[in-house]
């Protein structure tokens, strides 16, 4: 048996919170984060048909924001608040139409030293209708640290180029 992840801190809980508040986007949307545990993120968005499609239930581009946007927190949480990742590879299968609110249940699958591989389920509040699965991968990009080479001048390669 696995030993049970370490639960998250206070102060990583706020952190990410202040992460997931300041995105223009989830506020325009409605986005709720419902649930941060370690490696696992719900987001909910309430049943709005100011956001539907031509077929009279949510945009399929929501569900997929949705999902992108869970996973990234799910990975935050094993990354750490500050973390800076990138979405490299996306899928999503649509498997019935959304008129509810929906959840976004999201988990981290591995998170490797590089690439962080993620799922996702999106699914009726009330019903329990599976609306679409997503799968995920993301890429750690390096810190947002100044660059200490800017100022320094360039090297000859050994070919006789410069760097």
């Amino acid at each position: 048996m696995a030993a049970a992840a370490k639960p998250l801190a206070p102060e990583e809980r706020r952190r990410i919170q202040a992460r997931f508040d300041a995105i223009p986007l989830a506020r325009t949307l409605g986005v709720r984060l419902a649930r941060l545990e370690r490696g696992e993120c719900d987001l909910e968005l309430a049943d709005r048909r100011d956001l539907d499609g031509i077929f009279e239930c949510l945009h399929g581009g929501i569900l997929a924001t949705l999902a992108d946007s869970a996973v990234a927190f799910a990975m935050l949480t094993l990354a750490g608040p500050e973390s800076r990742l990138t979405t490299i590879e996306f899928n999503i299968r649509f498997l019935a139409p959304c008129r509810e609110t929906v959840v976004a249940r999201s988990r981290v699958v591995k998170a490797g030293k590089t690439l962080l591989t993620g799922a996702v389920e999106l699914m009726g509040q009330s019903s329990g209708t599976l609306f679409a699965v997503s799968g995920l991968t993301y890429m750690r990009l390096r810190s947002a640290e100044p660059d200490l080479d800017r100022n320094r001048p360039p090297r000859e390669s050994k070919r006789g180029g410069v760097s």
